[in-house]
């Protein structure tokens, strides 16, 4: 009855309509093709598939034999797991209470504080792996460390992301331990010198701009700083996840306000330099050219402690810069997603990276980032630092995206307050993930190409050749990736963006590139770049990789007493350096074992890693301290 009901009046509405003059049914054809057209404007253009939360993401054609037999994975974990025991047993045995080991000689060294660094970057590590002595052990003697006493300068970056980072991870996961003692004993330790430091180390904020300044003096108990000079961006910027951790424990407002005004700066600062580029002038001279209209999104590496602005003329996403960019996302990340503005920095900094530091080698098509000196010349030159690039860009394309599973279930609250519409997030994020699969790969192949398997410290990337004559060392001219970004946006994103997909299986007929420096000082960013892009993406190839990498150091490096960087990489007999650095316990060994479980005790909506791979919990910042710290 209803629905012939519906019918009759459908049709008395077409037979109205057809009884209308045809300059009136032309009028409302028109109105009704309009809205047609601009409903189909909304859903038109370049749309970036959804990020495919379940399977794996832009999967790999396996270039190794993948072992998913779960007991082979077993015998990986404890030889990671003994891997460590070797290197902190021998710690123990030669050099405990001192900063780190020298492991051909036996010898100390203290290199940064003479605060046990060893021990105090390697305390997460017991904790995860089952070294619940060992970890006791290392917190007695941190219970009687006096911070105040040192009358050398020490370095705030390293001693905050080490020591300050350290006490934090290590007082997380001792406080959610099951062990008693673990809570209620050395966690409350953990916390106070965590305190003690940071109050030590937020002195260094007391300069003209409040950027911090490198080094600070401890003397008699009164901190001594250089309230001149410069500072490096990876300086200034890769302290705030520390301190506003600490600050929400301790409710200490000084640890937030005083890190937070280096954002301050870095919004202020970001997109004011000029873009700079180099090119021919009318007597075909090379000169370097500014543009007046393009903005970079990025950040020089130097800075005044004075002015609080930029002073340097070189850009990188590597050395002296690197972490920044890392923090940006991951602070965002750790205080629950609040704080808007940092997501903003972060996508207008990796659009920046993606049209100024990308470019690809000559014949694989190989995705590398590089840094450029005065904004114009790129070195061609990729650091083992900057294999933490792809690893930070996956994690913010799964855990960004609109549609992630978050565990408080507030994502919907939380992204109806993001500066970025979600059409808009999912097309940016579906562009991160193939560059963090790009450089990944690349970060796998500067393994993968060395006699050892172990990658160089740098890697130099040729230009491809040109027709009148090889390029100068000044004139160095590699294919930048950006328009080729540009380029595949335009066609509608149909078929493969280049450098991040479908690379050739072959070797290059000729040389596309060659270590700079041959050394490989026991660093974990290829290996942290394998972990991530198994757990994002969940390629298994990824993980093999992991392995792999893990195989070839251990093969290498290991000693009679722990294990030592080496040089020569790309030689059957690379040579030991006497060397162990704590990082090596506090993040390669980690990120080694953790890709080789099955199951997951940090995973990635819980946690955060501080750049020396220290995890930190998501928290949430309480009404009062939103209040207090203006946090919108």
């Amino acid at each position: 009855m209803q629905l012939s009901s519906a019918n009759g009046t459908a049709r008395d509405l077409f037979n109205g309509f057809l009884r209308l003059p045809i300059t009136r049914r032309l009028a409302i054809i028109a109105v009704f093709l309009v809205a047609f057209l601009f409903m189909l404007t909304l859903h038109s253009g370049p749309q970036a598939p959804p990020l495919d939360l379940d399977r794996p993401y832009l999967a790999q054609k396996p270039d190794l034999q993948l072992d998913r037999d779960p007991s082979q994975w077993s015998q990986r974990r404890e030889t990671v797991r003994e891997a460590f025991q070797h290197a902190y047993g021998a710690y123990e045995r030669y050099a405990f209470g001192r900063d780190e080991l020298k492991p051909l000689s036996n010898r100390t060294q203290n290199n940064l504080n003479g605060w046990g660094l060893t021990i105090v970057d390697s305390l997460d590590t017991m904790l995860l792996m089952g070294f619940d002595k060992e970890f006791e052990r290392g917190v007695e003697f941190v219970e009687k460390l006096n911070m105040s006493k040192n009358t050398h300068r020490i370095g705030f970056f390293e001693t905050g992301i080490r020591y300050l980072g350290g006490f934090l991870s290590a007082y997380y996961l001792a406080n959610k331990s099951s062990t008693p003692s673990h809570r209620e004993k050395y966690a409350p330790i953990l916390l106070q010198k965590a305190d003690e430091l940071g109050e030590i180390l937020v002195s260094a904020f007391n300069t003209p701009s409040g950027l911090p300044v490198t080094s600070i003096r401890i003397e008699d108990s009164v901190v001594l700083g250089n309230s001149n000079g410069d500072t490096y961006l990876a300086e200034m910027a890769s302290c705030q996840m520390e301190f506003k951790y600490l600050a929400h424990l301790k409710k200490e407002s000084d640890y937030f306000l005083k890190s937070d005004k280096v954002m301050d700066h870095m919004e202020s600062e970001q997109g004011q330099t000029q873009e700079r580029m180099m090119g021919k002038d009318e007597t075909g001279k090379w000169v370097e050219k500014v543009s007046t209209t393009e903005k970079t999104g990025l950040w020089v590496t130097r800075w005044s402690v004075t002015s609080g602005k930029m002073t340097g003329t070189s850009v990188s996403a590597g050395a002296m810069a690197d972490s920044a960019f890392e923090y940006l996302l991951k602070q965002y990340l750790l205080s629950g997603r609040s704080e808007k503005r940092l997501l903003t920095m972060y996508l207008d900094a990796m659009d920046g990276i993606f049209n100024h530091l990308l470019y690809l080698s000559t014949e694989r098509n190989l995705l590398y980032v590089t840094d450029l000196g005065n904004w114009a010349n790129p070195s061609g030159n990729m650091e083992h630092l900057s294999c933490y690039l792809p690893g930070v860009l996956a994690l913010g394309a799964k855990v960004l995206h609109p549609d992630y599973p978050w565990p408080d279930q507030r994502s919907s609250r939380i992204m109806s307050r993001s500066p970025v519409p979600p059409r808009n997030l999912k097309a940016k994020l579906d562009i991160h993930m193939r560059v963090a699969v790009g450089l990944a790969y690349t970060c796998w192949k500067m393994y993968d190409d060395t006699e050892t398997g172990v990658g160089p410290e740098n890697l130099h990337f040729y230009a491809p050749p040109k027709k009148n004559g090889t390029l100068t060392r000044d004139q160095y001219d590699p294919v930048r990736w950006g328009p080729k970004l540009a380029s595949w946006e335009r066609s509608g994103r149909v078929g493969p963006l280049v450098g991040t997909e479908r690379w050739p299986t072959a070797k290059p007929k000729h040389q596309e590139t060659a270590p700079r420096d041959q050394r490989y000082l026991l660093r974990p960013e290829a290996l942290e770049a394998m972990y991530l892009l198994w757990k994002t993406t969940g390629d298994p190839v990824w993980r093999e990789r992991g392995w792999k990498m893990f195989e070839s150091i251990n093969k290498w490096t290991r000693r009679d007493n722990g294990y030592s960087s080496i040089y020569y990489v790309n030689s059957d007999e690379p040579h030991p350096v006497d060397d162990m650095p704590s990082f090596f316990l506090a993040e390669t060994l980690k990120y080694a074992w953790l890709n080789t479980l099955d199951y997951d005790p940090l995973p990635l909506d819980r946690i955060v890693f501080n750049t020396e791979a220290h995890p930190l919990p998501i928290f949430q910042w309480t009404p009062e301290e939103i209040k207090m710290y203006n946090i919108h």
